[in-house]
């Protein structure tokens, strides 16, 4: 084998061959001679070669981030947070206040549900107040079967459902103008239909209206009697049915 072939350079050579000898050297002083072997080696072709390896590249440190070098019992565990869940948003220690504002700037403010205005239940009119003063003025009033030459016929407050008719009737005394008067029926404190009546300039003007007796009017009726300003000059009540007779 070639000595070229295993030499790195001169340097290398020449090392070589000075340790050779000194190993040589050594030799002679220990034993007096050259041993055998030693010679033989002196004969051959391929000097002893001196191998030097570099030793592996260390790889750099890496420096150790605060968080990681912190023992892990100084980093208390913060436990996961559930969006919607009003316990985990209480778990969360030391969660700082511009957090919060974030939070209250993104997700919109809670709104108060409004309650719908309530509907307002229709209600009977209520009755006019009394008229303490006028030109017009009730003198006399009844509720009958039946009216013959402008004067009541069958007068009363309880008729029987037998009856064909009931009518309402009143003397008014007017020191005033032609005017008008107005009587409203109310079955309850619902109110069945109105009459509107002129009366003329009289001390003694007579006026009525009628309602028809039907199945099913059974119960407690008025008639409101009410001057050209709506304000009540007279209320008759009456009872339709009192005797337990209905209308066939």
């Amino acid at each position: 084998m070639s000595l070229k072939k295993h030499t790195n350079g001169p340097l290398v050579y020449v090392l070589a061959v000075v340790a050779f000898a000194a190993l040589i050297a050594a030799a002679i002083h220990l034993f007096g001679s050259v041993p055998s072997n030693a010679a033989a080696l002196v004969r051959t072709a391929n000097p002893i070669v001196l191998s030097v390896t570099p030793p592996a590249a260390q790889p750099a440190p890496v420096a150790a981030s605060p968080a990681a070098a912190e023992p892990a019992a100084a980093r208390p565990a913060i436990p996961p947070v559930i969006e919607g869940d009003p316990q985990a948003r209480q778990a969360k220690p030391g969660a700082s206040a511009a957090v919060a504002a974030v939070r209250a700037d993104v997700l919109p403010a809670p709104t108060t549900a409004k309650a719908a205005p309530a509907k307002a239940t229709p209600s009977a009119p209520a009755r006019p107040a009394a008229k303490s003063d006028g030109l017009v003025r009730v003198v006399e009033a009844a509720l009958a079967s039946d009216v013959v030459d402008r004067e009541p016929v069958g007068a009363g407050t309880s008729f029987s459902l037998d009856e064909e008719k009931i009518w309402a009737w009143v003397k008014l005394e007017n020191t005033g103008e032609p005017t008008s008067v107005t009587m409203v029926w109310r079955k309850g404190d619902e109110v069945a239909f109105r009459y509107e009546l002129k009366v003329g300039q009289s001390k003694s003007w007579r006026t009525w209206s009628r309602k028809t007796v039907r199945k099913g009017d059974a119960g407690d009726w008025s008639v409101d009697v009410l001057d050209a300003d709506g304000a009540l000059l007279k209320t008759l009540d009456f009872t339709l049915g009192a005797d337990g007779t209905t209308a066939g």
